[in-house]
């Protein structure tokens, strides 16, 4: 079985990653930290936005070792200024 995980950004993040993102990963989980590792080699421009993202699957948010085990979207989030 493998996952596809489609990447979805919001606020900076947007500037440094192509808008549609779909990683397959072979294997039954991953690691958030695993996507964000590959997001970095494939994209080193986004490494320092990457570094400060928030992330989100189902409006639910996620640590870099939270486990995704089902295709899903994972939603990055930039930080924002002020309130």
């Amino acid at each position: 079985m493998s996952l596809h995980i489609n990447i979805t950004g919001f606020g900076e993040i947007q500037r440094h990653l192509p808008q549609d993102i779909c990683l397959t990963v072979a294997e039954d989980s991953v690691t958030v930290l695993t996507l964000f590792s590959e997001l970095s080699r494939c994209y080193p421009k986004a490494i320092h936005a990457l570094e400060r993202c928030a992330c989100a699957v189902d409006d639910v948010m996620l640590n870099r070792q939270s486990i995704l085990s089902t295709c899903c979207t994972l939603v990055l989030l930039s930080p924002v200024a002020g309130g």
